[in-house]
């Protein structure tokens, strides 16, 4: 298994290595400087907000920051509201399969 990152140690290297000030850096992800320097200690990070980050820098740090080997796959069953299928569809790499 991958040894566990720490993702905002990994976005601190990458907003400095792209040269990215911190007052530019976030205003990019609409949050304080102050908050820019909580996000580099924290050994975790939100969802949403790491997708943010990773598409403000163009890095993926989703996929760096998986512990689950590539060749896993698993099989998860959930029932979803009709309505709110385009919306996951969008926003996950999922396959989907009608009911069995």
């Amino acid at each position: 298994m991958k040894e566990e990152k720490h993702i905002g140690k990994a976005i601190e290297k990458v907003v400095r290595e792209r040269k990215i000030s911190i007052k530019d850096f976030a205003n990019l992800i609409c949050t304080s400087r102050q908050n820019v320097y909580y996000i580099f200690k924290q050994p975790s990070i939100n969802h949403d907000r790491l997708k943010l980050i990773s598409k403000v820098l163009d890095y993926d740090f989703c996929e760096e920051t998986q512990n689950i080997p590539t060749d896993r796959k698993f099989l998860v069953l959930i029932e979803i509201a009709e309505n709110q299928l385009e919306k996951v569809k969008e926003n996950f790499n999922v396959k989907f399969m009608s009911k069995f």
